[in-house]
This record gives structure tokens, sequence and C-alpha cells, in this order.
């Protein structure tokens, strides 16, 4: 066992503790060690023997024991720098300088870039979407033109739209009530046949109507003669069919009222037909006839006004009314991603900064804990040193003090640490923190320029989306 684990042994079984710990480097404590060596006493009696003796021209055992101690204070400061001092260096390698300043330059290049490109895509999509729009317009000045339009299209509004599809369902709905309830009165099955058969003859009803209003009545007020007679002849044929088509209801209706009293209801009906088509036996049944054809033509009428009157026109002028809509509402969507785009750059070029600052104080913070490493390692040599030569120094006068013969000559040598150059051994070549500061510098430079750049490129693009629309 060492005498420096002999020591440690002492000290922990008895007080008072001969070793103080410091931050890194072991501290002794010269009085404990006084004691513990029982320096004074050893001295006192190795002086009255004479001992060592005025010839001698190396240390005594005693001498020799405490520079073991100090020596093996020293290995274990020794050990312990180099292992502060390899993690002192391995924390500066770790702090590549060089590529995370190229990286932040990489940056700010890059987001300039991305910002270019996406404003630029943007820009192109509502180029696209204004050739689109123009391109409508001018469909809509051709149509009007070619038709001798002079007026603009008439356009429904949404809840004008919904009142006029809800005036069709509710005449539908009425007609086929009221059918359920003349076509029932007479039927074995109530109501419930009647509301079938009236179904039948609603849809038959007004689903013509509808087309007619929708594709055909439209026509009869087109610039082209014959479009215009062929219109008039379908609308004749289709106001022949909706007096006919409804005759021949009321002619249902009297033939299953006829039925109760015997026959059957569609013998009745082909008879009534031909016996006198135009007239019929109950005032119930006109009623059915004047309902039929009243929802018939209000039906077609109301599908007529849904749109513009003249066919087409109101489709052609939706149509560049929506490209305008999509226009607008991709450039406010654009020019806010565009905000938000510049924004996340500049919040990113301002992190860039922040992380190249912070570069000089993490490299600076490396140096100063290698340094200080280096300060404490020294300052524990000294310690070592002041230890050995203070044991050394009471012991040599203490045995003196007690000798009849002159002290060995080697008493005039005073103790002196051997240090070699282990504090100066090992460093890695490292960047200056000048050259740290200019490499922080650059970059920083870099950021501030990208940051004006996209500022600049924000406001070049704006100013091209204000444009945009000239000849909208």
């Amino acid at each position: 066992m060492g005498v420096w684990k002999w020591l440690l042994s002492l000290g922990d079984r008895e007080p008072p503790v001969y070793l103080e710990v410091n931050r890194r480097f072991a501290v002794l404590n010269v009085d404990a060690l006084k004691e513990k060596l029982r320096l004074e006493a050893r001295a006192k009696a190795r002086g009255e023997a004479e001992q060592p003796p005025s010839d001698s021209i190396e240390l005594d055992e005693v001498e020799k024991e405490i520079v073991r101690i100090v020596e093996e204070g020293k290995a274990r400061a020794v050990e312990q720098f180099w292992s502060d001092i390899k993690a002192d260096n391995a924390a500066l390698a770790s702090i590549d300088i060089e590529s995370e300043i190229g990286t932040i330059k990489r940056r700010g290049r890059e987001a300039v870039a991305n910002f270019t490109v996406e404003g630029g895509r943007g820009f192109g999509v509502l180029e696209e979407l204004k050739r689109k729009f123009i391109q409508k317009k001018d469909d809509l000045r051709l149509f009007a033109e070619s038709h001798g339009l002079t007026r603009s299209a008439t356009h429904k509004s949404f809840s004008a739209k919904f009142l006029q599809i809800a005036i069709v369902v509710a005449l539908g709905a009425l007609e086929w009530y009221l059918n359920s309830t003349l076509l029932g009165e007479n039927q074995a099955g109530g109501l419930i046949a009647g509301g079938q058969l009236a179904f039948l003859l609603m849809i038959a009803n007004i689903v013509p109507a509808w087309l007619v209003g929708v594709y055909v009545w439209r026509r009869a007020i087109h610039r082209s003669p014959a479009m215009r007679l062929f219109a008039f002849s379908l609308i004749t044929v289709w106001l022949a069919y909706v007096v006919g088509f409804n005759f021949f209801a009321g002619h249902i209706r009297d033939a299953i009222v006829a039925s109760v009293a015997g026959g059957n209801p569609e013998t009745l009906v082909i008879e009534y037909i031909k016996d006198h088509p135009f007239s019929l036996n109950d005032y119930k049944s006109y009623l059915l006839l004047i309902l039929g054809i009243g929802a018939s033509v209000i039906i077609a009428l109301d599908a007529f006004f849904f749109d513009d009157p003249y066919y087409g026109y109101g489709a052609v002028s939706r149509a560049r009314d929506d490209a305008l809509e999509d226009f607008h509402v991709n450039k406010t969507e654009i020019q806010e991603s565009l905000k938000t785009n510049l924004d996340n750059a500049l919040a990113e070029m301002e992190a860039a900064r922040k992380t190249a600052g912070q570069l000089v104080a993490t490299h600076a913070n490396a140096l100063v804990r290698r340094e200080a490493t280096k300060h404490s390692f020294t300052h524990a040599l000294d310690h070592l040193d002041s230890v050995g030569r203070d044991l050394i120094s009471f012991y040599r006068s203490t045995n003196a003090a007690y000798r009849k013969t002159p002290a060995p000559q080697t008493f005039q040598k005073p103790y002196a640490l051997e240090r070699g150059d282990v504090a100066d051994a090992g460093d890695p070549p490292t960047m200056t923190t000048a050259r740290v500061q200019e490499l922080v510098s650059e970059a920083t430079q870099t950021i501030d320029q990208a940051s004006t750049t996209l500022t600049d490129e924000f406001t070049k693009q704006a100013e091209k989306y204000a444009r945009i629309e000239d000849i909208i």
C-alpha cells in the first residue's frame, strides 16, 4: 500500500482530516501531516541520535517519506489534470466553428432563394388564373356581341334561387296533396292509393314544365329566327301536352268515381276520352284540371327566371365571375402565405444570428475552461511544492536544534518539486478567439444581408401582385 493510501486510511480513522478536497485537485493539510507522520518527535529523536550523519549527501528516510507523499500527490494531480484537459479539448473539438458558420451562411442564402422561388411560384399561379379570367371575359364579350346583347347578364343570389326551388317543391307538394285527396275519395285504397297515383301524375306534370322553362322557353327570345321558331313549336307542343295530360287526369278521377256504381275504371277512362275529351263530369275534376295546368305553367315560368332569360348568357357570365373570384381568393391566400413565409424566414434569420453570437461565447468559455484547468493544475503543483518544502524545512530545523554535530550539507538545499512541462503539453491546434469573432462577423453580415434581401423581395413581390390586376 502506497504512502498516499496509508495517509487516506489514517484520515478515515482519526480526525483531524489531513486531506481536504478542492474542486479539482487534492489539498494537503500540513498540520495534519505533521501529526500523522509524528514529524516533530521523529525529528527530535533523530537529531539526538545525530541522524542523518553530518557527512550524509542524500535525504534521510523521513525526508524521503515526505517526498514520496508529495510525489504521490503530484501523480494524482497529473492524472486528474490529463482527465480534465482531455475533456476540455474534447469540448473544444466538438465546437466545429467553420461548419457551424457555413451552416448559418447557407441558411441565409437558402432562405432568400426559397422565398424568391415561392413568391415566383405564387405569381405564376396568379398569372394563370388571370389568363383564365381574361379568356372567360373575352368569351362573355364575344357571346354578347354575337347575340346582340348590350345589357349585363342577370344573376340570382343564392337566397333567390333557394326561394325559387322552394316554390317548385311547394307547388309539387300542394299538387300531390290535393290530387291525393281528390283521387283517393272513391278508391278502395283510400288516400294511400290516391297518393301513389297522384305522385305519378305530379311527376309527369312538373318535370316537363321545368325542362321547358330551362331549356326551351329561353330559346324563344334567341337572336336566331330558326331557334325562336323551334322553341315556339316545342312550347306549343308542351302546352298541348299540359292541357291534354291534365284533362286525362280529370277523366281518371271521373272514372274512379263512376266505378263505384259499377264498371271498370280503365274502360271508363277510354270511353270518356272518346265521347267528351275536353269536358269532365264533376267540378272536383275541373279543380284537378286547373290545379295541374296552373302548377305546370308557374313551374315553367319559375324555371325560366331561374337564370338569365337569354339561354347561355347566364352560364357564360357566371364563368367569368367565378374566374374573377377564384383569382381574388387565390391572390389573398398567396399574399397571406407570402407574408407568413417572410415572417418565418426573418425569425429563422434572427435565430441564426443568435446562434452565431453564441458561438463566440461557447468557444471562449471552452478556452477559459481549458486555461482554468491548467491554472488549477499549476496551483496544485505550487501547493504540493509548498507542502513538501514546509514539512522538510520543519523536520530539518527541529532535527538541527537537537543535534550536537553539524547538520549535513543537504539540509542547506531547499526542497523543490520537479514539475516538468505537463501543463504545456497535449494542446491540439485551436482556433483563436479573434478568428472565431471574424468568422461570426462574416456570418452575421450574411444573415443581415439575407434579412434585407428578404424584405426587399417581399416589397417587390407585393408590387407585382398589385400590378397583376391592372387589366382586370
